[in-house]
């Protein structure tokens, strides 16, 4: 959450907490494909729903808190 977070206002890379940026067009090919897959599923949706600090916040509550349980069904 604090990598989309932080990455919410680029399109092309991810922005890690130690300012180092991981291109989408790595010369790594799996790790353009998870780049790409966090991009396009976590950061776009977040962008598009305009997501503030609080909701940031709680949202990241309920990730952390979240014990997987409906996985196990």
């Amino acid at each position: 959450m604090g990598v989309a977070c932080r990455s919410l206002h680029c399109d092309d890379y991810l922005l890690l907490g130690n300012h180092y940026i991981i291109p989408k067009n790595s010369h790594d090919p799996s790790l353009s494909r998870v780049a790409t897959r966090i991009l396009d599923e976590i950061v776009k949706p977040l962008k598009e729903n305009q997501l503030d600090e609080n909701e940031y916040a709680c949202l990241k509550a309920i990730v952390f808190f979240d014990n997987g349980s409906y996985l196990q069904e």
